[in-house]
């Protein structure tokens, strides 16, 4: 039931006002590429210029029929009056179904998709640090592929790291120092890694789940960067990746860390989370 109301079939999702358009064309371009017809959809294979009973014609009719019947087959009878005009132009139903969709589909306008991508929020418990990255990575896609405008490894990051929730302050803070912070490959390894291990500090030996205070599952809708104290100038507002004064990166120590009877409790917490 919840696959027909997200307009999912065996043969595949059927477009429809309930269906994200750009998950459909997606699907529905891997469909005419593996049929052969996917750039005779797209406009750039044309009518070859002979005569209607040459083969190179024929073959072409051919492939154009298969690409028109590939179309309606993943539409819903609710689409159908958006195309009916162009029932022997694949390419003509191609960008009209864009062109429809597109101006009022998910992502709207580029200032609303960029609002959309910057309010993203892992949710707690409720989703994973997989569907999360997912969820932000497919939104910077179609910041690029609708409006040319994706944004760069820098903004995911930034992204990603603003939208978990408190319990990842710490890692946060240790890869704001860290030399490869700007290697999103790098930072979505730390953040799976770091999902595990919270996962683990919820069981105790036996296996059994440990409940953890409220405190720890609370979630912020975004991180509030004037809270923020960067480590280089130790002022307000920014992390000191972000920081317009010249220096070194100074690395994160603890207030207890900092006394200089425990160095080595320094040394074992820099261990544990500078990487």
């Amino acid at each position: 039931m919840d696959d027909e109301r997200n307009g999912r079939t065996k043969g595949g999702t059927k477009l429809s006002d309930r269906v994200a358009y750009d998950d459909w064309e997606f699907e529905t371009r891997a469909e005419l590429r593996r049929k052969g017809v996917l750039e005779l959809t797209l406009g750039t294979e044309t009518l070859p210029p002979f005569g209607p009973n040459s083969k190179a014609v024929k073959a072409w009719i051919a492939k154009r029929d298969v690409a028109t019947a590939t179309i309606i087959g993943r539409l819903d009878p609710s689409q159908f009056a958006h195309i009916r005009d162009f029932e022997e132009d694949p390419a003509a139903m191609w960008v009209r179904l864009k062109e429809t969709h597109q101006s009022s589909g998910l992502s709207g306008g580029v200032v609303v998709a960029w609002r959309k991508f910057y309010s993203l929020c892992k949710s707690g418990d409720v989703s994973t640090m997989r569907a999360h990255i997912a969820a932000v990575r497919s939104h910077a896609d179609r910041l690029g592929r609708l409006h040319q405008d994706k944004p760069s490894d820098a903004q995911i990051i930034a992204t990603l790291l603003m939208s978990l929730p408190p319990t990842y302050d710490t890692l946060i803070i240790s890869l704001d120092a860290h030399p490869q912070k700007d290697d999103l490959d790098f930072v979505i390894g730390r953040l799976l890694n770091e999902e595990l291990r919270q996962e683990a500090e919820h069981f105790d030996e036996t296996g059994n789940p440990v409940t953890a205070p409220p405190t720890a599952l609370a979630t912020r809708t975004i991180r509030d960067k004037s809270r923020i104290t960067c480590f280089k100038c130790q002022k307000l507002g920014h992390f000191q990746s972000e920081c317009p004064e010249p220096g070194p990166i100074v690395p994160y120590v603890p207030r207890s860390a900092q006394q200089p009877a425990t160095p080595t409790a320094a040394a074992a917490y820099m261990d544990t989370y500078i990487f």
